[in-house]
This record gives C-alpha cells, sequence and structure tokens, in this order.
C-alpha cells in the first residue's frame, strides 16, 4: 500500500550523480542531459529514519544466495554501473528482499526470490547487457529451469508490459482461467521463447516489485498523476498472490 511520506522528507537534487558512470550513460544526449538535472535525493526525517529502521529490525533475514550463482555473478558478469536509486547491487539486493518479505507463494505454490536478484543479468532498460548471450547455458547451470525462465523473460516482458496489462484488462478477470501463456523473443539474442499462464502471473508480479526502489517520496495526489504506472496493480489482484 502506498503511504504519503512527503511531510517527513526534503527532496533535492543529486548534484553528486554522474550520469556517464550510471546505466543511462549509454542513452542519447538530450534524454541523457534531462536524466542527469532531474535525478533527485530524499533526506528523511529522524523520526522516519527511526521507525523504518525499527520495522526493518522486524525482518527476517533473507538467506544468501547459492554459491555458484553468486560465483558466476562475480566472475562472468559486470554489476559495476551505477542504477539510479543507488548501486546496481543495492538495487537487485532489495528487489529479492522485498520478495522474500511479500511474496513467497502465488495461488499456493512457492515464488523463488532469485528471478528478482539477478532480473537485469540478461538486459537492462536502457539496452546494457550484465553478461554476453553465449554465457547462458553457465546462468541456466545454476538455476532452476523455473527460475531461468523468469530470468530470461523479465527484459522481454519489461519492454511489452504495457501492451500485455492493457489487453489483460480489456478481457477481464474471466479471461485469467483461459490464459494458457505467451510466446515472445528473448532480448539478448532474439531467441522465440514462453512462459506458461500461471508464470506470467508471477512474471507480472515481478514486475510491479521492481519499480518500488524508485518510487518517490511525493504527496499521494501527486504521486497517482506522475509516470510511475500503477495498472498492473489490476493484474497483481486478477493474478493472486
Amino acid at each position: 500500500m502506498l503511504q504519503d511520506l512527503a511531510k517527513e522528507s526534503v527532496v533535492v537534487q543529486d548534484k553528486d550523480f554522474d550520469v556517464e558512470n550510471s546505466i543511462f550513460g549509454v542513452l542519447p544526449e538530450p534524454m541523457k542531459k534531462m536524466i542527469g538535472q532531474n535525478q533527485m535525493k530524499a533526506y528523511w526525517s529522524d523520526a522516519a529514519i527511526a521507525r523504518a529502521s525499527a520495522e526493518h529490525a522486524k525482518v527476517a533475514p533473507v538467506a544468501e544466495e547459492r554459491k555458484p550463482l553468486l560465483q558466476f555473478m562475480a566472475t562472468e558478469c559486470d554489476f559495476k554501473l551505477e542504477h539510479a536509486d543507488g548501486s546496481f547491487m543495492d538495487h537487485l539486493t532489495f528487489c529479492r528482499d522485498y520478495c522474500a518479505a511479500h511474496y513467497t507463494t502465488h495461488n499456493g505454490e512457492p515464488v523463488s526470490t532469485t528471478p528478482l536478484f539477478i532480473h537485469s543479468i540478461l538486459g537492462v532498460g536502457t539496452n546494457i547487457f550484465p553478461m554476453e548471450a553465449e554465457k547462458i547455458p553457465m546462468l541456466a547451470s545454476v538455476l532452476t529451469p523455473d527460475e531461468m525462465d523468469h530470468v530470461q523473460a523479465f527484459p522481454s516482458i519489461l519492454r511489452i508490459v504495457g501492451p500485455i496489462s492493457a489487453e489483460l484488462r480489456a478481457k477481464g478477470p474471466e479471461h485469467k482461467a483461459a490464459l494458457q501463456g505467451i510466446r515472445f523473443h528473448r532480448l539478448i539474442d532474439n531467441k522465440l521463447i514462453t512462459l506458461s499462464g500461471p508464470q506470467l502471473w508471477v512474471q507480472l508480479n515481478f514486475h510491479l516489485c521492481a519499480p518500488l526502489p524508485a518510487l518517490p517520496p511525493l504527496p499521494a495526489t501527486i504521486l497517482y498523476k506522475t509516470q510511475i504506472d500503477l495498472n498492473l496493480g489490476w493484474c497483481l489482484c486478477a493474478g493472486s498472490t
């Protein structure tokens, strides 16, 4: 649930943000300049920090990822670039931890936190690729088949999530039971891949989790009018969690 925290923070321009050393450094110059000038930093009240720290202390520690996967990430990938809301690894860790706290099952079936931990490994939103396509078999060897399905799907679904959610809303909740799956091309190498109907609902919920670190502490009346697309909430509700 979104909360209005605008009165507990002060948002200022982040003058230390280096767009050239970020995932946005590959964008066209006008867009890159706009992003660099509009990166913001929030300063929170002592009360807000104390409350958040107390709540965080109640959360159970998340189990460390499997050693073969961590080894693959350390030796075969490049996650050094800065994300808009912190380091690349800060973003990935938050997504994994949020999933562990709030999305461990879907319709009674377990949901792995690992896909959100490495959701960008096969392609970032700005077409940066932390690993080469030739290493995909190595990646698959350290994941379960279901985890691999979600990891390789994430960059592609990210680019078509708007049309998917629009079509699902247009068809209505009764279409859920009839949804058999989706076919699409893997971003990194254009290979045709699929997700089953149940997998698609989990994937859509992953796409709800991933942008959460970037939610700004704006007044709720403004937040709902910003570029943040809350329409996927229908997918989460209709897909059940």
